[in-house]
């Protein structure tokens, strides 16, 4: 039986939109796109007595597919916060503040609970290592607050500081470098991997989210609620690695989510704190020039709990707004795609079992793959396909053909509309037994047959006679390729 919506579950957004509902019906955002199921059951021919095969495709026409969402589990649990290793992509730990922590280690297909020495269920969030996914911190700000550290990969739990802990942050060149925010004291730094704790320039107040710029880690963003050393409201940023920040703008906001562009750090995302009296200072704010000026990008009045830059393609950002719904008002906080820096957005939301998403989640193997937490449970993104144009379709010569009941019904080599290479792949699982992981391997190739690139994706729980579609994009120097081998693992 699902439990009811708890405003702190929901990271404040329900408390702080309920009682302002009277503005909610001002928050606006794009107009959705249809939705079509992400998994599809082809119709087998019979070909003989006991004998299929798999559905005709084009191998030269590719259909749109809409982006989709595949459910992960854990069933029942609030996914409030994802920390994905960068050693093992495998490696994914969930924050919960009915649950306390989980953790999975096949990429979200299963989940364990890990809690032992956690004595506080209610966790906030958390962060692993960037060179170790053994090592991993959860914060609580909920009495007894404290800070929890793992070394052994959430077999055991110990608590190195007594501070009660909104957000936890890990440098992501440096593991030795941590930022907490304390609840009402503002923003904290260790040096020594959370031995010991500072506070930096931002000595007061709520700090709600905390952003480094991989290309600079000396450079920080946070943003709060509008008092104490955040009283100007709108992001702060810190050149020096906290010893001082300035504000930033935009003026009187308060700030919830920060995404800085991994590609282009000029360019940062800032999410709203759907509180106060004036919807046009909520939704969400972009900058092109490193915080100095500021444009509302969209989601006028909406709270938004999450903004997410795709690492791998730029021009894609992901948002989390809170919206009502509907002549009744009915919240819904689901995910939305731009694919164009924020332009213009749409709603992603099918294969979605819940209308209540708190944060993404990227995979820095594979960045292109996107997850999301809701209230009950984790979510995975297959981004869907786009139509490539008859003139960029490239010839395909070598293909692969999986065993264990897996059938590839479509293949095909494409430009995408960005001039991304594409190997897009429709899988049908033939058999009569569940497949629990699709592991592919694409070595792109010039005409001399060398090496230029490989990339991997993968997909899980194929059910008997359910197909999906994947999307393997080139992500180097890809313009002379030509060619591609395929190698696809199952289990």
């Amino acid at each position: 039986m699902p439990k009811p919506v708890s405003p702190v579950a929901l990271v404040l957004l329900i408390a702080l939109l309920v009682t302002a509902l009277t503005i909610l019906p001002s928050c606006t955002s794009q107009p959705s796109t249809s939705t079509t199921p992400g998994l599809t059951t082809p119709t087998p021919t019979t070909t003989g007595p006991g004998q299929t095969t798999p559905p005709a495709s084009e191998p030269t026409t590719t259909t749109p597919q809409p982006a989709a969402w595949t459910y992960l589990g854990p069933d029942d649990v609030e996914g409030r916060e994802l920390a994905i290793s960068h050693v093992d992509s495998q490696t994914i730990y969930l924050a919960s503040y009915y649950a306390g922590i989980s953790k999975s280690s096949d990429g979200g297909l299963t989940w364990t609970p890990i809690n032992s020495g956690i004595y506080n269920n209610k966790i906030y969030s958390i962060a692993v290592d960037p060179s170790n996914s053994n090592i991993a911190y959860a914060g609580t700000a909920a009495q007894p607050g404290a800070l929890f550290r793992t070394t052994d990969g959430g077999n055991s739990w110990s608590a190195i500081a007594n501070y009660p802990v909104q957000k936890v942050y890990c440098d992501p060149t440096n593991s030795n470098i941590i930022y907490i925010s304390y609840n009402d004291q503002g923003l904290w730094k260790s040096t020594d991997a959370g031995n010991s704790w500072s506070p930096t320039a931002i000595s007061m107040g709520d700090v709600n989210t905390i952003a480094v710029d991989p290309a600079h880690p000396q450079t920080v963003y946070v943003g709060g609620n509008n008092w104490g050393s955040l009283s100007e409201g709108g992001v702060y940023k810190s050149t020096d690695g906290g010893a001082t920040f300035h504000a930033m703008g935009p003026d009187d906001v308060q700030i919830y989510c920060i995404a800085v562009d991994p590609v282009d750090s000029n360019v940062i995302y800032a999410g709203c704190l759907g509180s106060g009296d004036r919807p046009s200072y909520r939704g969400i704010w972009k900058s092109t020039n490193s915080g100095q000026s500021w444009q509302n990008i969209g989601f006028d009045g909406c709270h938004v709990c999450s903004v997410l830059v795709n690492p791998s393609a730029h021009n894609e950002v992901y948002a989390i707004p809170v919206t009502a719904t509907g002549p009744d008002g009915a919240l819904e906080a689901v995910p939305y795609r731009s694919l164009d820096y924020g332009e213009t957005w749409e709603k992603i939301a099918t294969g979605l079992q819940s209308t209540s998403f708190i944060c993404f989640a990227t995979d820095y193997h594979y960045p292109s793959t996107i997850y999301a937490g809701a209230y009950y449970g984790v979510y995975k993104l297959n981004p869907g396909t786009a139509t490539p144009t008859p003139t960029s379709t490239i010839t395909v010569t070598s293909t692969a053909t999986p065993t264990g009941g897996l059938v590839i019904t479509h293949e095909e080599m494409a430009t995408d509309a960005s001039g991304r290479i594409m190997v897009y792949l429709t899988l049908w699982n033939s058999g009569s037994t569940k497949i629990s992981l699709v592991k592919v391997t694409v070595s792109f190739l010039d005409s001399q047959g060398n090496l230029v690139d490989t990339s991997i994706d993968s997909t899980g729980n194929l059910m008997p006679d359910q197909s999906v579609d994947m999307i393997i994009p080139c992500w180097g120097s890809c313009s002379n390729v030509t060619d591609y081998e395929l190698l696809i693992e199952t289990e």
